[in-house]
């Protein structure tokens, strides 16, 4: 959109307010603060896609900060891109409905959101977590945030964490035994069970 973003908001406020289910939009850098008006206009939504462009750098929201958002409806949510001020916000706002959350950074290294953070907020509800990206996260406290998560998705080469309760060095996945998952996704396995490419083309340097 870039150019005509901040006029397709304003129509969607407009003209939409009672009747859009779904939403899905890249949101150009700089146009956090008109996303934040619009969605809270947008009360019957129930899906949302957000991806965000431009490189990250920090946006001056005004008094688009201070809104805290109630979206009651909407029960699936998936961002990508450099999502951090989004999430920042979106840590406060009340969505009592969101059960599936899909998070897709792979585009950059840096700058990710706090993850964990959001899921204390929203992780009690969730029954399916996605979650792409190539920097590591520490899987227990995410999988401890969410104890009606069903499906989860990750990606294969984090390095998991020791556990040091252990007279040997084993990973740990989770504090506690979860006992409503069911379903594992895996993302990655670049490094995977020492065959992945990327390892493969380590040893060839090597060499």
């Amino acid at each position: 959109l870039r150019n005509a973003f901040s006029s397709v908001m304003d129509a969607l406020c407009t003209y939409s307010a009672r009747s859009l289910h779904t939403l899905a939009i890249h949101i150009p850098q700089g146009g956090l603060a008109k996303l934040i008006w619009t969605l809270d206009t947008l009360p019957c939504l129930v899906a949302i896609h957000l991806e965000f462009l431009g490189n990250g750098a920090e946006e001056s929201l005004g008094a688009a900060g201070n809104i805290v958002v109630t979206l009651p409806k909407v029960e699936q949510l998936s961002l990508r891109g450099f999502a951090s001020d989004f999430v920042d916000q979106a840590v406060d706002w009340n969505l009592p409905s969101l059960h599936t959350l899909t998070l897709d950074f792979t585009t950059h290294r840096d700058d990710l959101p706090d993850i964990v953070e959001f899921l204390r907020s929203h992780g009690n509800q969730l029954t399916f977590l996605d979650i792409d990206c190539i920097p590591e996260q520490d899987v227990r406290p995410i999988l401890d945030l969410c104890p009606a998560l069903e499906t989860f998705a990750f990606n294969g080469d984090w390095r998991l964490r020791l556990d040091d309760s252990l007279p040997y060095a084993a990973s740990a996945l989770v504090y506690r035994p979860h006992t409503k998952l069911t379903t594992i996704g895996l993302h990655g396995m670049q490094y995977a069970f020492g065959v992945g490419p990327a390892l493969q083309a380590a040893l060839v340097v090597a060499a």
